[in-house]
């Protein structure tokens, strides 16, 4: 694995518990908590991570092994 490849891997997961968190703190109603304006934050924070978090498993699924099966299914027709 290169370092490049190491990075992506710790952001990847770095960024699903950034989401995790994110989904703990709308299942607990905190987010009932804040302001309107502090509402329509949250809402956009959570949609801009969301876009990052899938930016980075589009790298990682490029790069690395990962999702391997799936690739080769699709090169092979699904057999």
């Amino acid at each position: 694995m290169t370092l490049d490849e190491r990075k992506m891997a710790i952001a990847y997961a770095d960024m699903l518990c950034i989401c995790d968190r994110i989904q703990h703190i709308l299942d607990i109603g905190a987010y009932e908590l804040l302001s309107n304006t502090g509402k329509a934050r949250f809402a956009e924070a959570e949609l801009s991570l969301g876009s990052v978090r899938g930016e980075f498993s589009v790298l990682v699924a490029e790069r690395t092994d990962f999702g391997a099966e799936d690739k080769k299914e699709v090169e092979d027709g699904g057999k």
